[in-house]
């Protein structure tokens, strides 16, 4: 598999602490954290630097849990954290094999004179799905400015 990135950025009007407030703080996290027509609950959301998030993106009966740790914060600067999830190769329950994937995603905070200016990276990911995830983040990216 050749591992590539995406990267998708959103212009939020509004203090750029707001914004940056709306990725550490677990009840606004989940207000926002999936694509559009889901929704999300946090299981855990720890967000110090080593501290470990876990949340479900739900879709109907269909539930896409993710996972993670935190590895840096640079308070309306930076986020560093592991994203992953683990996915089934096999489905039939003789054959079940799970797979790990994990993806490092890095947000800026750019402050501009009207708002705040989200750029998200996220490297490792598979590149027949970059444009399924850029769609969800680009999706979940919206959800954030409306709850903001």
């Amino acid at each position: 598999m050749k591992i590539s990135k995406l990267e998708a950025s959103k212009f939020i009007p509004a203090e750029i602490s707001k914004v940056f407030n709306a990725w550490i703080t677990p009840q606004i996290v989940e207000k926002w954290f999936c694509p559009e027509g889901m929704k999300s609950q946090v299981i855990e959301w720890n967000a110090t630097v080593n501290g470990k998030f876990d949340i479900a993106m739900i879709d109907g009966d269909d539930v896409y849990p993710t996972n993670g740790i935190f590895k840096e914060i640079i308070p309306n600067q930076k986020l560093v954290l592991v994203y992953g999830w683990d996915i089934e190769e096999d489905e039939s329950a003789e054959n079940l094999k799970v797979s790990r994937i994990d993806t490092l995603i890095t947000v800026e905070f750019n402050n501009l004179a009207e708002g705040t200016n989200i750029v998200l990276t996220q490297e490792g990911v598979d590149p027949e799905e970059i444009e399924s995830l850029q769609v969800g983040w680009m999706s979940a990216l919206a959800n954030l400015a409306s709850v903001i």
